[in-house]
């Protein structure tokens, strides 16, 4: 079976994904796109659909918990520019559900991940991805101490060597 494709646009994908917290979140929508389209290959080579849904729903969960946050933090600084006699209490408020929002979805979308990781391991071998799987969801369940930060950029690097170690071709048991 054939995974040279899955392996390069996974691999390339994970390398733009690290490199967007430099360069700007674009790079990162482009990386999530093609390691989507690996995925995809790699649930169709293994006819496991979750493989790629369930990297997928992760994804999206992230993307809505980053739109919360940046709205949350937008209704906080309009709140206090223009109604600054309510003491900040919609500001503390809006902010502080933000925050709540942005932490469960997060925490949600990583376990996805884990789980898209946890099975793209046991099809092919590579225990990389189980193990960059697991480092994104700790990674996001400690977002709240800001460690989780580091964390998530360690499983973005076994991510890209998880890539890069799949097998150009898998011999079919």
């Amino acid at each position: 079976m054939e995974l040279k494709e899955a392996k390069y646009l996974g691999g390339i994908g994970a390398i733009l994904n690290l490199v967007s917290y430099a360069v700007g979140g674009i790079l990162a929508i482009a990386g999530y796109v093609l390691i989507l389209l690996a995925l995809n290959k790699i649930s169709k080579i293994f006819n496991d659909d979750e493989v790629f849904r369930k990297y997928l729903y992760g994804v999206i969960l992230w993307i809505i918990a980053v739109v919360i946050a940046i709205f949350a933090i937008g209704i906080s600084f309009v709140s206090l520019t223009f109604a600054p006699l309510d003491y900040g209490l919609t500001s503390i408020s809006s902010f502080l559900i933000g925050v709540i929002l942005f932490y469960i979805l997060s925490v949600m979308g990583g376990y996805f991940i884990k789980k898209s990781y946890e099975k793209v391991s046991s099809y092919t071998g590579v225990d990389s991805f189980r193990i960059s799987g697991l480092l994104y969801f700790i990674g996001t369940i400690l977002l709240i101490v800001i460690v989780g930060i580091i964390v998530i950029i360690v499983a973005q690097i076994l991510e890209i060597v998880a890539y890069f170690s799949l097998p150009d071709d898998l011999k079919k048991e």
